[in-house]
């Protein structure tokens, strides 16, 4: 599902600047069960930090599913 929304994402051109431009999407998912919504937010969100380390425009799944 995530991978289908990042390649949503950057199917989308941006018009308007100097040259036409496609947007990218870093996108974090986790999955499981999270009794802490403090660590149910954290895990993607570190994930999504991951994802932009690779290189952005990418899926990372939290490694600790």
């Amino acid at each position: 599902m995530a991978e289908r929304v990042r390649q949503a994402i950057t199917a989308v051109t941006i018009h308007g600047l100097a040259q036409s431009e496609h947007a990218t999407a870093s996108i974090g998912v986790t999955a499981g069960d999270h009794d802490d919504p403090q660590e149910l937010a954290e895990r993607p969100r570190s994930a999504m930090f991951e994802a932009q380390e690779f290189g952005a425009n990418r899926v990372v799944l939290d490694g600790a599913v």
